[in-house]
């Protein structure tokens, strides 16, 4: 019910009704070009990761990882930069081959010959980052236990915990974007009315008796 009610909240689809509400192009955008229309799809695209971190914070743990605690993480951040080093440029590597092979349009359409230039520039980009990341990676698996660099390491880490999770529920507002049309005026609505509104008063009212009965 949350998730459904943030689509709508962010005019996302399949919720984008003041886009189509003329059904040409993007709406009520059209009247806009350049700053002003970039600063619609910017604050669409602000208003989405503001509820994806909205998500995460209150259902998916925020920036801890699944059953791991921060003092565990301080205890063992040596184990898992270790774990980590080989991980790392695995996962790169894939993803450079699947921005390969995906990431290219037919050369009449391109002016970099199919977006060949691009590919390089992102793939040599990464390589970069990955080799700054196993340098730090390598240095915190051989730093020893309680050293001063522990607590700096696990905050950054979990940082990246949460940026993840973030780019995840992005992803996913995406393809549900590519996935779903767009509902009508009436259906949005019926939706809200007819299912989401009685499902969070049961909702409410199941927590408050849970809650009640186990106090």
């Amino acid at each position: 019910v949350f998730i459904t009610a943030l689509f709508a909240e962010t005019n996302r689809a399949p919720f984008s009704v003041a886009e189509g509400e003329s059904e040409i192009v993007a709406g009520f955008m059209t009247e806009y070009t350049a700053m002003k229309f970039a600063m619609y799809f910017m604050g669409e695209y602000v208003a989405m990761n503001t509820a994806s971190a909205v998500i995460i914070t209150m259902f998916f743990g925020g920036y801890q990882l699944p059953w791991v605690s921060t003092a565990f993480l301080l205890e063992h951040i040596s184990l898992f930069a270790g774990v980590m080093m080989p991980l790392l440029p695995v996962a790169v590597y894939f993803f450079i081959r699947w921005m390969r092979k995906n990431n290219r349009v037919r050369s009449s359409v391109s002016s970099d010959g199919g977006r060949l230039f691009e590919t390089k520039v992102l793939t040599a980009a990464l390589i970069a980052m990955t080799l700054i990341i196993e340098a730090v990676l390598l240095y915190l698996s051989l730093m020893p236990s309680g050293a001063a660099g522990g607590p700096v390491a696990v905050t950054v880490f979990q940082i990246a915990v949460f940026v993840a999770k973030l780019m995840l529920f992005n992803l996913f507002f995406i393809l549900v974007r590519w996935t779903l049309p767009r509902f009508r005026y009436d259906q949005v609505q019926h939706l809200g009315w007819y299912y989401l509104l009685p499902l969070s008063l049961i909702n409410i009212i199941v927590t408050a008796v849970v809650v009640v009965g186990v106090s």
